[in-house]
């Protein structure tokens, strides 16, 4: 597996990150089916520089570039030196996560793991000042981060 590169146009430059990542924080689009296009544009229609996450993964089990790793994210209020992953589909409907997207979670987790060693791994509810469903109730995050 691999991470696929994809060019975005941004809005304003994006912000390096000083130093490694604080952690991950799990994400799920909140569309049933959707592209790593389209959420840049849903958030450049935000107002933001364009796609917060740094990773997208689809219902293929393909995982694409967002941001890149080394930019501050805008997944989370109060995380922006956190990695954002989001993962196609809607979660809080959907009961069961596709087999290949559900590999495609675990491969990613333990590249980011190798990556910056072992780092927290939040849901996007469970972070401070977040009031959301985020992930949803059928994400399956235990799984992914086992």
């Amino acid at each position: 597996m691999k991470v696929t590169p994809h060019t975005y146009k941004w809005a304003r430059p994006l912000y390096r990150r000083s130093g490694k990542p604080l952690g991950v924080v799990w994400h799920n689009a909140a569309a049933t089916t959707c592209t790593a296009d389209a959420i840049h544009s849903w958030h450049l229609a935000n107002g933001w520089s364009g796609i917060a996450y740094h990773f997208f993964v689809t219902k293929k089990g393909q995982v694409i570039r967002g941001r890149n790793e080394w930019a501050l994210g805008g997944h989370t209020l109060g995380a922006s030196s956190w990695l954002g992953v989001c993962f196609e589909g809607n979660y809080d409907r959907e009961k069961a996560m596709p087999k290949a997207q559900l590999e495609a979670g675990k491969w990613l987790h333990k590249y980011i793991e190798k990556k910056y060693g072992r780092i927290p791994d939040r849901r996007h509810r469970d972070m401070p000042q977040n009031s959301t469903s985020c992930p949803g109730k059928f994400f399956p995050y235990s799984a992914i981060i086992r």
